[in-house]
């Protein structure tokens, strides 16, 4: 009976950390992780709640099973998180660029407001992330094409030092 056991725990843990149940709800994955003790499996599915916004609607019943401390430090975890990505966004220094300030400008503003929801930096230098702020590039520049084309480059090693700021940061709750 104990092999059975053994073999079961085997597999739970691995479903709780199996991409499609992490993409789909890593707050569930967190709770049954936390209500069994598996404090690996937790960690791994709080990093993954990062990419998505924290709010009553994304929250899985299993999350009544565990103590109110466990879902405390879940909720901290993203409040403190959320701070320390907005700080290391506004400490990464903006290239000055002549043109195209209307590309960093909008970067700046929609990624303020998406670590304030999701602090992390896989949605802020995500691709689809970034082909939105097309209007923002259109409102800044006068020569579209040929001048932002030049500074393209430096945007893009721009938003690779915000993500790798917010990268340094703690990635999962302190378990």
């Amino acid at each position: 009976m104990k092999y059975e056991t053994s073999k079961a725990t085997k597999r739970l843990r691995k479903s709780l950390v199996s991409p499609e149940l992490l993409r789909s709800n890593p707050f569930r994955a967190y709770a049954v992780a936390i209500r069994f003790g598996f404090i690996e499996e937790a960690k791994m599915a709080s990093t993954v709640s990062l990419e998505v916004k924290l709010d009553t609607s994304s929250l899985h019943e299993d999350l009544g099973f565990v103590t109110g401390y466990d879902f405390h430090q879940l909720v901290l975890f993203h409040m403190n998180r959320s701070e320390l990505a907005l700080r290391a966004l506004l400490n990464t220094p903006v290239p000055q660029v002549k043109c195209c300030r209307g590309l960093y400008d909008a970067f700046l503003r929609e990624a303020k407001e998406e670590l304030a929801v999701r602090p992390s930096s896989k949605v802020i230098s995500s691709l689809s992330f970034l082909k939105a702020l097309q209007h923002g590039i259109a409102m800044g520049c006068s020569s579209l094409y040929i001048q932002c084309g030049r500074n393209m480059a430096y945007f893009l090693q721009y938003v690779e030092s915000v993500k790798r700021a917010i990268d340094v940061l703690p990635n999962s709750v302190p378990i």
